[in-house]
């Protein structure tokens, strides 16, 4: 395909970004761009400007314009765009910006990246039209990144060149997210996550019932909002758990750490996951990890040596049996708790993401 730029803006070192996501995670993504020394600006197309950051302009979504209208008003931005010259045009999730990413980068005939950031071989999600769909993004793509080494493994499975299948992981900012001393902490259970039907909350409520009848004055939180709320609280209410659960609705930013310090236990009982954030932030707020053994968490998870998983979402009996360990044995917690906080904040730095995309960068360069 001709290329459409004029020659005189050959030089430039840009990124085309488009995404969605709340304000922190867009940040995160944006910063592992604008930080690289190798980039001089970050064009992110976003519905509105997330965190105001060094080599970022934001082109926001134009107002009155909504629905299926968005996709090709997309497109026609980075056109508008276009003579800024790419050297990678990104997409963080495969539907819809993903497939803008592949299809303007045809355009221009420029690399592009579409991040995963949940779990590719969720079927419940991913069938049908929508997994073909997917597929052809994903073969399109110059470059794939996924949330952890099962993620990977799946793509392979599904024909995707090894090569193309870069590893990024799900980091975050430490600062502000420290241990606080078990005796201080108010509950004994929480949970943190989006209240909808593949997190599984119920389960997390059905757990306490059982763990209720031993521990008779145990306390336990539920933090988030989504389209489940009200049947689960029904749930909670049924099982006579009210005074028991807490159920403290959407978490502030500014709140997150001193929440998630406040628990002995996380527990976290998805069907699905890429690799969530949120065990990451626990872990290094001093909580033990109790979780299903889904998507990419046995990169972080080591069974019985800094944490629990269970093999099946749905083992009530297993999550009651490890969250017992774990609250009558401090000693093991306190352990799990060392281990895995030391390793995810090595692990899961800022700097680690920001290797994987300056070796995209670097290498994308040296084929346009």
């Amino acid at each position: 395909m001709p290329q459409l730029i004029s020659s005189k803006y050959i030089n430039d070192k840009t990124v085309f970004l488009t995404l969605k996501c709340g304000e922190n995670d867009s940040a995160f993504f944006i910063q592992q761009f604008s930080e690289q020394n190798d980039i001089d600006q970050v064009i992110v197309f976003r519905d509105t400007k997330s965190n105001s950051l060094n080599k970022v302009t934001y082109v926001e979504r134009a107002s009155g314009f909504f629905g299926p209208i968005n996709f090709p008003l997309r497109i026609l931005q980075m056109w508008k765009h276009r003579k800024l010259n790419p050297v990678l045009i990104a997409g963080i999730y495969e539907i819809p910006h993903g497939l803008i990413a592949v299809i303007f980068a045809a355009i221009l005939n420029k690399p592009s990246v579409v991040s995963i950031i949940g779990n590719p071989a969720y079927a419940k999600l991913r069938k049908g039209l929508r997994m073909k769909l997917t597929m052809w993004i994903l073969r399109k793509a110059s470059y794939v990144t996924v949330t952890g080494s099962s993620s990977k493994n799946f793509l392979i499975t599904k024909g995707l060149p090894e090569n193309k299948i870069w590893i990024l992981p799900n980091t975050m900012d430490f600062s502000g997210f420290t241990r606080q001393k078990a005796k201080d902490k108010k509950y004994d259970i929480i949970s943190l996550g989006r209240l909808s039907e593949e997190k599984k909350v119920d389960q997390i409520i059905r757990v306490i019932a059982k763990l209720k009848k031993s521990y008779p004055n145990l306390k336990a939180a539920i933090g988030g909002t989504g389209p489940e709320k009200d049947k689960l609280h029904q749930f909670s209410n049924e099982l006579g758990l009210n005074d028991t659960i807490d159920f403290l609705g959407f978490v502030p930013d500014d709140t997150l750490p001193g929440f998630l310090a406040s628990g002995r236990i996380f527990l976290l009982t998805s069907e699905t996951e890429g690799f969530p954030r949120t065990i990451i932030q626990a872990a290094s707020c001093g909580a033990a990890i109790v979780a299903s053994k889904v998507g990419d968490m046995t990169d972080v998870i080591d069974h019985e040596k800094n944490g629990f998983l269970v093999e099946r979402w749905d083992d009530t009996l297993l999550y009651v049996k490890y969250t017992k360990i774990l609250l009558d044995n401090p000693n093991i917690a306190e352990q799990y708790v060392e281990k895995l906080d030391a390793k995810v904040r090595i692990q899961f730095d800022n700097a680690q993401a920001m290797k994987v995309w300056k070796d995209i960068i670097t290498e994308t360069k040296s084929t346009i």
